[in-house]
């Protein structure tokens, strides 16, 4: 076992595909069971994002050459503020229209809005009542990871993470091996984060890699945890029960090293008998697969299933469409056939399709987005769980 603060080198190859799933059958779609978490001051919290992100958003420069993202063609209107808190609805599917950040977002993209750190002007402080009661899991691939990491950082550090920063948490390239990636990642989180987390420097394979990091803030009653799961080919894995994550533990640092307590690719399994164990459990449940394949999120009796199990657990589900990339064509915002069912079927759906929009100044790969789209990313994400009607 090693211990924080060593490293060693690597280099990263391509995935090796391994796992399986196996799905059970007969669950039918019903009533989300209640939620009856404590949510004191939540309308407070809500009014106090909005008056922050309408400040932000009148805040934006125009037509930064080095900093914005524009498009030559564009004929989208400048966004500098929101509707009145009664037109604040969650949409529940993409083909309901609000005046969401979403939308906003999509429109400072178009607009030339930067995004070169434009919160870390703001004072934290006029913000802090919205992180207090939270109990989320985001589960997904690295996307998810870089957004958690993004946001758990903040909410230690009162800023988000800089663009400029040596090595970069949102940037795993930064660092020389991934056992100091996690290394140092988790400890500067310490000692909220516990990160059940490892990778095989010189290459990956799905069967001895796992990360899964365990933030909780007992002061302000928050727990954000990130489960990792990259398609359907990789399985849940945990090196730890459920009921044990918040306690201290070493990092792994070789493979023989590794005992998984937990190691099932079966999403109702995962989420009956890991997620709904985890203490104090989630109340929202935001999931995604990445852009892994192949996907068992096509089989429509997979999702139905899903999203049963989580509601049978009592937990609000989530579902996170895909993030675009570069590879895809400039603008494509269109969520596809699967993804617009999960959010029909799930509880909220989390569209951030508008990341077709991103132009590639903003990506450091063909995927991976550079700090300021998380900002983008999270404020989304706020707007969204605390603006739904109970």
């Amino acid at each position: 076992m090693m211990r924080r603060g060593e490293q060693n080198k690597r280099k990263d190859n391509n995935a090796n595909a391994a796992g399986g799933q196996t799905t059970p059958s007969g669950l039918q779609r019903g009533v989300p069971a209640p939620v009856t978490k404590h949510r004191r001051g939540r309308q407070l919290h809500k009014v106090g994002l909005i008056l922050f992100v309408a400040v932000f958003l009148i805040s934006c420069p125009k037509n930064d050459e080095h900093n914005s993202l524009s498009h030559p063609e564009t004929d989208a209107p400048a966004v500098t503020s929101f509707k009145g808190d009664a037109d604040m609805k969650p949409f529940h599917s993409p083909s309901k229209s609000t005046a969401t950040i979403a939308n906003a977002t999509s429109l400072i993209v178009d607009e030339a809005g930067t995004f070169n750190d434009m919160l870390n002007n703001v004072n934290s402080s006029s913000i802090s009542s919205v992180f207090e009661n939270m109990h989320w899991l985001m589960i997904g691939d690295s996307l998810t990871r870089y957004q958690y990491l993004h946001l758990v950082y903040f909410i230690k550090h009162g800023k988000w993470v800089d663009s400029s920063m040596r090595p970069n948490p949102t940037f795993e390239d930064t660092y020389p091996s991934w056992t100091y990636y996690f290394n140092s990642t988790n400890s500067a989180l310490l000692p909220e984060e516990q990160c059940d987390c490892f990778r095989q420097e010189g290459g990956f394979n799905h069967s001895n890699s796992n990360e899964n990091r365990y933030f909780s803030d007992t002061s302000r009653n928050i727990s954000i945890t990130y489960i990792q799961k990259m398609g359907s080919l990789a399985a849940f894995k945990s090196s730890w029960n459920a009921t044990d994550v918040h306690n201290e533990h070493l990092l792994v640092s070789d493979v023989p090293e590794l005992n998984y307590v937990y190691n099932n690719a079966n999403w109702t399994d995962f989420i009956q008998n890991f997620v709904s164990k985890l203490e104090p459990k989630p109340e929202y449940v935001i999931f995604n697969e990445g852009l892994w394949g192949p996907s068992y999120y096509d089989d429509p009796a997979v999702r139905k299933r899903i999203i049963q199990a989580i509601s049978d657990a009592g937990m609000i589900s989530v579902y996170k469409t895909t993030t675009r990339n570069r590879r895809q064509n400039f603008r494509d915002t269109k969520p596809k056939a699967y993804e617009l069912d999960f959010c029909e079927l799930a509880d909220l759906c989390y569209n951030v399709s508008w990341t077709g929009k991103v132009t590639k100044k903003f990506y450091w790969d063909w995927c991976h987005f550079h700090p300021p789209v998380y900002e983008y990313l999270n404020l989304q994400l706020f707007e969204l769980l605390l603006n739904i009607d109970k």
